[in-house]
């Protein structure tokens, strides 16, 4: 139950495997903030790919005994605190991040695939939030990123009904980039992001910050942060 990495040239493979439903202890945010920091800081790789080890799963969520214990006011495996944490290192990681997401994707499932910068899925993708119909919200950023990137009445309905969201809606609402077969998918995942690998990477982290940063700023500023990230590459060349 564990984190992996693996590097494929300039690529950078995050796997996690933990059976059946590859459930996040809140403990294994920690140790994938870790790994993240130890990515950003490695000039060879130029992309981060999100995998799940468990085939026909995302995942299902956070593991239940952190909910439990979070909920009965016991402690759990680590505190709740680094869901955001680690996602936000997600986010803001120099490089881009692309989450295959082959099968369910449940509650932080969800949220962990929404802090990518984009998202391809097979065609058994599924995207769903289960936390209203049990009484609470999101709590991993799904309120605030979901609504930024599909709209936020598109959101409201999608977390205020808990209901799924297939591969074919997805990728028509911009939650996917792409859909790809499941008959082969990691090699069509690895076709796709091979676009993106062969560029240089100062764009690609350039172009990723102009884009996450400047996306939280207004317009002028936004501009201004681009147009900063543009002087300081062509003053490389």
């Amino acid at each position: 139950m564990s984190w992996s990495l693996t590097k494929n040239g300039p690529v950078g493979i995050l796997t996690y495997a933990s059976p059946p439903e590859n459930r996040f202890p809140f403990s294994s945010l920690r140790d994938l903030d870790a790994m993240l920091e130890t990515l950003g800081r490695d000039d060879s790789i130029s992309i981060v790919a999100l995998r799940s080890g468990v085939d026909g799963m995302f995942s299902a969520g956070a593991a239940l005994d952190d909910i439990r214990a979070l909920a009965g006011g016991q402690e759990p495996s680590a505190p709740f605190d680094w869901w955001m944490r680690a996602l936000l290192r997600l986010e803001e990681l120099p490089q881009p991040s692309v989450a295959l997401v082959d099968g369910l994707a449940a509650s932080g499932g969800t949220e962990l695939a929404l802090a990518c910068t984009m998202r391809v899925g097979t065609a058994r993708a599924e995207f769903v939030l289960r936390e209203i119909a049990r009484g609470a919200i999101p709590g991993a950023g799904a309120t605030q990123r979901l609504p930024r990137l599909v709209g936020a009445g598109r959101a409201a309905e999608i977390i205020m009904s808990a209901r799924s969201v297939h591969a074919e809606e997805a990728l028509a609402i911009g939650l996917l980039q792409a859909v790809v077969p499941v008959e082969g998918a990691e090699t069509h995942f690895d076709t796709w992001i091979r676009r993106f690998s062969a560029m240089p990477r100062a764009g690609l982290v350039a172009a990723k910050r102009a884009i996450v940063d400047g996306g939280r700023l207004p317009l002028t500023e936004g501009l201004r942060l681009e147009q900063a990230q543009f002087r300081e590459l062509v003053a490389r060349r």
